[in-house]
């Protein structure tokens, strides 16, 4: 007699079409990072002290909390961006990119990833529909925002991870253990970025239970 083997979960491949606009979008988003270069962006103000403190992981300076000041408020600490999770983020395109080119991919890089992740949270619902919704919503968000998504301040690219979170919550409603992983990654980029979304990411939490 032969002993029941137990159910596996099995990994289920993204159909082509869904690889086939996650090329597209990295296209569309190596667009903007391509013409700031060729415009001849360089980081300054906020952008060189994200520069600078990008290039200082893993060193004697490594830092351990986030931009505690800014351009805008000179005269008092401005305590908006707790965690230094955008400057890793940031530090390997720096470090083979240099910071003119580095710090416009970074960003574009987080972009493409929350773009993947919505994705993801469309096609393992095996619905065509919405993954093209979480995929769109997603694309439509990143110029919304008012600046080119590669612009390097950390306060902006806290929108798209956010954004990813509410799918991510979704998911973990349903009972998707990955999607909760995911949650807490990105969940605590969005807060290090940027303290106002930290009530948004525990109500998400709390509702995703």
């Amino acid at each position: 007699m032969t002993e029941p083997s137990m159910p596996s979960r099995s990994y289920h491949r993204p159909p082509n079409w869904v690889l086939i606009l996650l090329g597209l979008c990295l296209a569309l988003l190596l667009i903007q990072p391509t013409v700031l270069s060729l415009t001849g962006f360089e980081p300054i103000g906020d952008s060189s002290i994200v520069a600078t403190r990008s290039s200082e992981i893993v060193t004697v300076n490594t830092p351990t909390l986030g931009m505690v000041t800014s351009l805008e408020v000179q005269d008092r600490p401005n305590p908006n961006h707790p965690g230094p999770a955008f400057f890793y983020l940031n530090a390997p395109f720096v470090w083979l990119f240099g910071s003119d080119i580095g710090l416009l991919l970074a960003p574009t890089a987080m972009a493409a990833t929350c773009a993947a992740c919505a994705a993801s949270c469309g096609w393992r619902t095996r619905s065509t529909s919405l993954t093209l919704a979480c995929f769109a919503s997603i694309l439509l968000a990143a110029p919304s925002i008012g600046v080119p998504i590669a612009w390097p301040s950390n306060s902006i690219a806290a929108s798209l991870p956010f954004l990813t979170c509410v799918f991510l919550g979704w998911r973990c409603r349903v009972g998707d253990d990955a999607a909760a992983v995911a949650f807490l990654m990105f969940g605590s980029l969005a807060i290090q970025f940027h303290v106002q979304f930290a009530l948004p990411i525990l109500a998400l939490g709390l509702w995703s239970l």
